[in-house]
């Protein structure tokens, strides 16, 4: 996701809630049926 948020610029809560409403998105950050993580996980970064 942190990809998809440097890629078109938008903010961790954008990203949250876009990713959270497309499907084409979720499969392409392997989330499927799952719940999108925060935008404070995000911002936490990877681990």
């Amino acid at each position: 996701m942190l990809v998809i948020t440097h890629l078109y610029g938008w903010s961790f809560e954008d990203t949250e809630h876009v990713v959270a409403a497309s499907l084409v998105l979720r499969q392409t950050c392997r989330i499927s049926a799952e719940h999108v993580p925060d935008d404070t996980t995000l911002i936490a970064g990877p681990r």
